[in-house]
């Protein structure tokens, strides 16, 4: 009789220590990181699709990098041609040298009033296509189409005219038997200037390929292949891997015994991981509609947010079972 009354009083004790435990359905959610475009263009490509993992480095979207490749490589002939001409001041002239700069000013010459041209048809084109759109006759799309082709044209007319300015300078230049100091520093400043273009026609360029700066899962695309974006356009979000919670609104009598880095029992399904009380609130609200549930739909709740570890096996979007001793404060 009297094992039998120790193995009573056992099960006594087991089941009021299962009665102590809280368990509240929420859901697993994640840490987000947003992308956004530092250049603008056509969309070329987006090689990751929604609920991806990426890591580090992979590629995202790539824009059409034509305008800014060309770019980059006439910058890289102004820096050529301006390291060129500080060369020559610091030389004596020859006179194939100065034959040579005029047929460079003659070349400089024929490419501006070739992209001049180019231009002047680009913008007579957008200004049709305006017209149009503001006649309801046009689709959006062809606007910005001749708006993107105009701009190309635009900067390909400026550094048509940035070249036929280099190559002036050097015609004057050489033209002088004799150089001063003050046209040598000229020269320098002409090639820390072209170097500057170049070194920022260089990130232009990488700015048409938005890579993953962490690893995570693609939550969201904003955009299509072939869509046109600005500067600064939303380009996805992903989850930061490692960095997922649980959350969940708790009943404002059984929050009372969470405390800040409590380790309570994430369950899903058969699955159980621990995870660490991050997050409670201050405010007692009725559990927003998807969060409600039979036992906390007519009644006042905390939100609470459980920080999982970084080897979880939990993917945002899940529902999960947060449980927790509420008596395990107050013994502490």
């Amino acid at each position: 009789m009297k094992k039998i009354a120790l193995i009573v009083l056992a099960c006594a004790m087991l089941l009021s220590g299962c009665g102590n435990d809280v368990k509240t359905t929420g859901r697993i959610d994640t840490e987000v990181h947003s992308y956004y475009s530092q250049a603008s263009g056509q969309i070329k490509e987006i090689p990751v699709a929604l609920g991806q993992t990426v890591k580090a480095g992979d590629i995202i979207a790539i824009l059409d990098d034509t305008a800014a490749a060309y770019n980059l490589q006439q910058a890289q002939q102004t820096l050529i041609k301006a390291q060129a001409a500080l060369a020559q001041a610091s030389e004596a002239v020859e006179p194939e040298n100065i034959q040579q700069s005029r047929n460079q000013v003659t070349i400089a010459e024929q490419n501006r009033n070739t992209a001049k041209a180019a231009y002047e048809k680009a913008d007579r084109q957008y200004q049709q296509q305006l017209s149009l759109y503001e006649a309801g006759a046009s689709a959006l799309n062809v606007l910005q189409d001749a708006e993107y082709q105009r701009s190309v044209a635009e900067t390909a007319l400026k550094s048509a005219e940035a070249q036929l300015d280099s190559a002036k300078l050097q015609l004057a230049l050489v033209l002088k038997k004799q150089t001063s100091s003050n046209q040598i520093k000229m020269a320098q400043a002409d090639v820390k200037q072209a170097e500057n273009q170049v070194a920022q026609l260089t990130d232009a360029l990488e700015d048409c390929i938005i890579r993953a700066e962490k690893d995570g899962t693609i939550l969201s695309l904003s955009y299509r292949e072939g869509a046109v974006i600005t500067m600064g356009s939303h380009i996805a979000d992903t989850s930061i891997a490692g960095q997922n919670y649980w959350i969940g609104y708790v009943n404002s009598e059984d929050a009372e015994a969470l405390q800040y880095g409590q380790q309570v029992t994430i369950k899903h399904n058969k699955t159980e991981e621990p995870a660490q009380v991050c997050y409670v609130d201050l405010k007692t609200q009725y559990a927003p509609e998807e969060f409600q549930t039979a036992s906390n739909s007519n009644r006042k709740t905390i939100k609470v947010k459980c920080r999982l570890t970084t080897e979880s096996a939990l993917q945002p979007g899940q529902e999960a079972v947060m449980i927790f001793d509420k008596t395990a404060s107050t013994q502490e």
